[in-house]
C-alpha cells in the first residue's frame, strides 16, 4: 500500500526523497500555524532538513515493512483533525498520556491511536 483515499480529494501517499521541496514549502508557508501542534516545525529550517527527515523514515519503514504487525500514531488532546484522520482510518484510542507531549506553549494530554496488521487486513477485505 502506498496510497490510501481519505476522501474523494484526498489520499495518504507514502513520502519520497523528490516530494521533500513541496512538503517543505507547505510546512515553511504553514509554519504559524503548525508550531502549537509539531514541535519539529522549529528543527525543520531547510529543504535539506525535510529530505533527511524523508530518507530516514524510509529507512526505518523498509526494515519493518516485512514484520509490521502493528502501527502507532499519537496526536495532542485538542488536535481534533489529527484525531478525525486516525478515527476515519479504523484506529483504535487505546490511551491517553497525561502531559505527554511538549508543545511550545507548555505540555499537554497526548492520545495513543493504534492498529494491527490483522485488523487493517479485515479492514480492507484481505481477511
Amino acid at each position: 500500500m502506498n496510497s490510501l483515499k481519505i476522501r474523494e480529494q484526498w489520499e495518504l501517499k507514502l513520502l519520497e526523497p523528490d516530494h521533500a521541496m513541496t512538503l517543505f514549502q507547505v510546512i515553511d508557508a504553514n509554519r504559524a500555524y503548525l508550531q502549537p501542534w509539531f514541535q519539529w516545525v522549529d528543527q525543520t529550517c531547510t529543504p535539506s532538513d525535510t529530505e533527511r527527515f524523508i530518507k530516514a523514515a524510509w529507512s526505518g519503514y523498509k526494515k519493518e515493512q516485512e514484520v509490521l504487525n502493528r502501527i502507532e500514531a499519537r496526536c495532542a488532546v485538542h488536535n481534533e483533525r489529527s484525531r478525525s484522520v486516525m478515527e476515519r482510518l479504523g484506529m483504535r484510542h487505546e490511551g491517553t498520556l497525561r502531559e505527554g507531549e511538549r508543545l511550545p506553549g507548555g505540555y499537554a494530554d497526548q492520545l495513543i491511536y493504534g492498529m494491527l496488521a490483522k485488523e487493517w487486513q479485515r479492514r480492507e477485505g484481505k481477511l
